[in-house]
């Protein structure tokens, strides 16, 4: 087990993968709280979280399964970087916005919700490669 931690923690994909992880997540969850907050004491309209969750849930499962489109052309790691810089684009916009409409916020959190559907999804399946390739490299899985 000693030997498996070591050689993790020289998997430098493995690394950027745990990083990538940790941020995308963190803005995912830190959103959702200031959404909810901001929909609960800004506009007195806790009836909206509900909407929130249901645009966000199938915006991210509509992106999940137009990644099979992306993931035919382009690179898998090319694709997760774009659809974070765009993700993060959008959570830049919501956050210059001075008191945005529902629908414009809707607008926002779908196109972000595509591009966590498809950029959390490859970074999931981008784990295996991780493995395989420090794999080949020392011979230990």
């Amino acid at each position: 087990i000693k030997d498996s931690f070591k050689i993790a923690l020289l998997n430098k994909s493995y690394i950027l993968f745990l990083i990538n992880l940790f941020i995308m997540f963190t803005a995912l969850f830190s959103r959702m709280g200031t959404i909810i907050y901001y929909y609960m004491n800004n506009l007195k309209s806790p009836q909206l979280i509900s909407q929130y969750m249901l645009i966000l849930g199938v915006s991210c499962a509509i992106g999940t399964l137009i990644l099979k489109i992306f993931s035919k052309k382009f690179e898998k790691s090319k694709i997760v970087i774009i659809s974070s810089l765009i993700a993060g684009l959008m959570l830049l916009t919501n956050y210059f916005l001075k008191e945005p409409s529902f629908q414009t916020m809707a607008i926002i959190l779908i196109v972000y919700g595509l591009t966590m559907g498809i950029g959390s999804s490859l970074a999931f399946s981008m784990v295996g490669d991780c493995i395989e390739y420090v794999e080949c490299k020392t011979s230990i899985r």
